[in-house]
């Protein structure tokens, strides 16, 4: 009589586990859940397969000899083998959930996924038993490629950049998180949005371009209803540095006072800048003379304090990224509140100040 009842209290159970009632199963499946699954070549690869277990009421979570107990254990096979052997990784355990859910779980992962990698047989996730009560997901896997093309820009000409897939499939152009429009802004899209033209091609159009290929009308394992997959690819636009904004190139300073110049530059990549003065001299760091970054570039802001008459006369900001150089010339003179100009006499010659507003223009002429 023991017998049967203990058979009957198993065969009622939705999950048992060696006579203790843990909770009820839910499906395998595998996050995101596409069948025909599809795999650009050359990204990095990422699926997880899951089973959830929600626990018997006033078993939370499901214990058992003091570990927690989810569902079975996950497993992943590629084209019938353990996945390592065609260079994949795999990590599988368990975790609690809300609700007094626990999930078993096991990633499939690879960085980059090359031709090699192409498993005709799919990918398949089950469960570690055999026999009865083994669960399976099967799913085909479909590789492609992507045809990218973004060369440096020619200042003046026309410039086009290629994201061509060798599937059908839709392509969206952005920058900067913004899509880019047929027609607006110098920009053209064509060969089926396949082609971008930047026409008349300028610095600022440098940067980093991204191309979204939209797999249409793939269906969802479970639900069957359509769930593109979107690949996200970067295209690298390369151009000299130029100006983001206007700068002031007369400077007025004041004795011992302290003067910060900014030189508003950008390019991609990132330029390199350094300060040069007097002459051709680099300006080295000091006490007296600090860098700080503008807009991600560094040193692009120079702070003198204790201004001294050394400090007067001409910088350049030169900003260099390997595509080209561009440089700013600064005129620093001495700048006299107050008055319209003043003569200094120094060493024989006599300088000449004339100050307007913010602008100090520093003149040297014959003595008198």
């Amino acid at each position: 009589m023991r017998q049967n009842w203990a058979y009957c209290f198993v065969l009622c159970c939705g999950l048992c586990h060696v006579g203790v009632v843990l909770g009820t199963e839910g499906p395998l499946r595998m996050e995101p859940s596409y069948d025909p699954f599809f795999v650009l070549l050359g990204a990095p690869f990422s699926v997880t397969c899951v089973k959830d277990v929600t626990c018997a009421q006033g078993v939370t979570p499901c214990v058992k000899d003091g570990g927690v107990v989810g569902s079975r254990s996950v497993l992943w096979s590629v084209n019938g083998d353990p996945p390592e052997s065609w260079g994949f990784a795999s990590r599988s355990g368990t975790r609690t959930l809300e609700g007094g859910r626990v999930r078993s779980f096991s990633h499939l992962t690879k960085d980059l996924v090359s031709l090699s990698d192409i498993v005709p047989g799919g990918l398949l996730c089950h469960t570690d038993v055999t026999g009865e009560g083994r669960e399976e997901v099967l799913v085909s896997v479909n590789f492609f490629n992507v045809l990218l093309e973004g060369p440096n820009i020619t200042e003046g000409d026309d410039v086009s950049l290629k994201c061509a897939p060798d599937i059908g499939a839709k392509v969206i152009w952005s920058r900067d998180g913004h899509v880019i429009d047929n027609g607006v802004g110098r920009r053209l899209l064509q060969d089926g949005n396949r082609t971008l033209v930047l026409l008349d091609s300028r610095p600022q159009d440098s940067g980093v371009y991204q191309c979204r290929v939209v797999v249409e009308a793939r269906y969802h394992l479970h639900s069957r209803e359509t769930e593109p997959q979107t690949f996200v690819q970067n295209i690298s636009v390369a151009g000299r540095p130029y100006l983001t904004e206007p700068v002031t190139s007369h400077i007025s300073a004041q004795l011992n006072s302290t003067l910060t110049l900014r030189c508003p530059v950008h390019g991609h990549p990132v330029p390199h800048v350094f300060w040069l003065h007097p002459g051709d001299l680099p300006l080295q760091p000091s006490p007296r003379h600090t860098y700080a970054p503008y807009n991600d570039v560094t040193d692009a802001i120079l702070t003198m304090t204790n201004v001294t008459e050394n400090d007067l006369g001409i910088y350049h900001c030169v900003a260099r990224n390997g595509i080209g150089q561009l440089s700013k010339k600064f005129h620093v003179g001495l700048g006299v509140s107050g008055a319209l100009s003043q003569h200094v006499q120094h060493g024989g010659r006599t300088r000449v100040v004339v100050v307007g507003l913010s602008i100090a223009v520093v003149l040297t002429g014959q003595p008198t």
